[in-house]
C-alpha cells in the first residue's frame, strides 16, 4: 500500500517519467499565453524553444490548422551540439525562428483567438509547460509542476473576427 506522501507525489513522478522518455520539452511558448492584450496580436511572431536530450536533433515546430485538423509544419531548427546539465542528465537547447501564424492557425471568436502549437523531434511529441519559472536550483520535481502535455493554446486579439 502506497504511503500518503507517495500518494501525492506519483501523479508527479508520472508525469516525471513520461518528460524524461520523450526525449525533451518546449518551454515556450507557454499554454494560455497571451501574445498581447491588444488588436492585431495575432500578427506577432512566435518564437519556440525548449531541449532535447541529442545533440544537433531535428526539431519540428508545428501549428493546428484548424480548418484541416490537420499539423502544419511553422518551422523546423536543429539543437544546440553544447550540453545543458541538469538533474543527471545532458540536454541540447533548440529555438526556432520567429514565426507568423496564417489566420487558419487561429481560432477566432468575438475578436479573440486561440492558436494551438506544438514541437516533435525524432518523431515524439516533446513536453510543454503551464509556466516556466524554474531556476538552475530546481529540481525535476520543480519541472514537474508546471507540465502541461504535448501542445499550448496561445492567445491573441484579431482586428475582425473571421467567417
Amino acid at each position: 500500500m502506497l504511503s500518503q506522501s507517495m500518494r501525492y507525489l506519483l501523479p508527479s513522478l508520472l508525469i516525471v517519467v513520461g518528460f524524461l522518455t520523450t526525449g525533451g520539452c518546449m518551454t515556450s511558448p507557454t499554454n494560455n499565453q497571451h501574445l498581447g492584450y491588444y488588436y492585431g496580436s495575432t500578427s506577432k511572431p512566435v518564437t519556440a524553444a525548449g531541449f532535447v536530450d541529442k545533440p544537433n536533433a531535428m526539431v519540428t515546430v508545428e501549428a493546428l490548422d484548424w480548418k484541416s485538423g490537420r499539423w502544419v509544419t511553422l518551422a523546423t531548427c536543429r539543437a544546440s551540439r553544447s550540453a545543458y546539465h541538469w538533474d543527471g542528465r545532458d540536454w541540447y537547447y533548440w529555438q526556432a525562428a520567429p514565426t507568423r501564424l496564417t489566420a487558419r492557425m487561429w481560432n477566432s471568436y468575438w475578436g479573440e483567438a486561440e492558436a494551438r502549437i506544438r514541437s516533435v523531434s525524432n518523431g515524439t511529441s516533446l513536453f510543454t509547460f503551464d509556466e516556466w519559472n524554474w531556476t538552475p536550483m530546481s529540481d525535476i520535481g520543480d519541472v514537474a509542476e508546471g507540465v502541461n502535455g504535448q501542445e499550448v493554446s496561445i492567445f491573441g486579439w484579431q482586428f475582425e473576427i473571421d467567417p
